[in-house]
């Protein structure tokens, strides 16, 4: 008995690498849990993508919001929960040199992420390089679970969203909680951070970038617009003096945020939905007036 479901479970399991890697329809992927779209993109970013004439955008939660679709050229690999340090070293995995390197600014201060660091330093996930059945996006409940939860979205009633401006949208959730979680970044941002931290963030930062630098890699900085009462409190007012001291604009690219309008947030620090498509669009303007997509 056991020796006839180890053979059945081989069987299945070379019928299902065979159907992935030679058979399976552009569709046959999925995003699983709240983690898993995470490990997706990054194994898609490792295995699929050919990043020597793209511009990739580095950033935490903030610019994951960003809507790579509407911007030709790009790869977005902000990170939910890590930071920008975690992006580039998974592009140091990669021996391809990008066409542009886009750093978000909001909170440089976080470090390597090593539990993550550890989890793609591992030799045997390589494997799933050459072997795509075993990437998170392959999973079988996982492309069954993506394919039920489209057909049930084109089952709803799409709302249309007018090409209204950020300041003027209704906030996406109950206003009391909002002004509270609004009120916690007000005090959290209230302090500037220690010197020693953000300098030797912008260093390590500085010197990684040299290396592609020095390879012909243009490099653009970007801050994420947040709400309007936690953009200027000392914390950020602090870390734009340090990147400008370190990153000097007379040498260096930035993206200014669009101070002409009063962003809301979700909650202090993430755009919403409408927000995310309008800042989306600006961001892909500037991206072009610069001429480097």
């Amino acid at each position: 008995m056991i020796t006839k479901s180890i053979g059945i479970t081989t069987v299945l399991c070379i019928s299902y690498f065979i159907f992935v890697s030679s058979f399976a329809p552009a569709y046959w992927s999925g995003t699983g849990n709240d983690l898993q779209p995470r490990s997706v993109k990054v194994e898609n970013f490792l295995y699929n993508t050919d990043i020597s004439n793209k511009n990739i955008i580095f950033g935490t939660s903030l610019a994951e919001r960003i809507v790579q679709d509407s911007i030709p050229n790009i790869f977005n690999l902000s990170l939910a929960a890590l930071g920008v340090f975690d992006g580039l070293y998974l592009l140091s995995l990669k021996n391809e040199i990008p066409k542009c390197i886009i750093i978000e600014m909001n909170f440089i201060d976080r470090g390597f992420n090593e539990d993550f660091k550890k989890t793609f330093s591992n030799p045997s996930l390589t494997i799933k390089k050459h072997i795509k059945s075993l990437r998170e996006d392959k999973q079988p409940m996982v492309v069954l679970g993506n394919l039920m939860m489209n057909k049930v979205k084109s089952l709803q009633t799409r709302q249309k969203i007018s090409n209204t401006k950020p300041s003027s949208q209704i906030n996406e959730i109950d206003s009391a909680l909002f002004n509270q979680l609004v009120m916690n970044k007000v005090t959290e941002f209230s302090l500037p951070f220690k010197d020693s931290v953000i300098n030797l963030r912008l260093q390590t930062l500085a010197e990684i970038l040299k290396t592609y630098e020095n390879k012909g890699t243009k490099i653009v900085f970007f801050e994420m617009p947040i709400n309007h009462r936690v953009q200027d409190l000392p914390y950020f007012e602090h870390l734009r003096k340090a990147f400008y001291n370190k990153f000097p604009k007379s040498s260096y690219t930035y993206i200014d945020k669009p101070d002409s309008l009063k962003f809301q947030t979700l909650d202090g620090t993430h755009l919403g939905f409408i927000e995310s498509k309008w800042y989306s669009s600006y961001f892909k303007k500037s991206i072009n007036d610069l001429q480097i997509n």
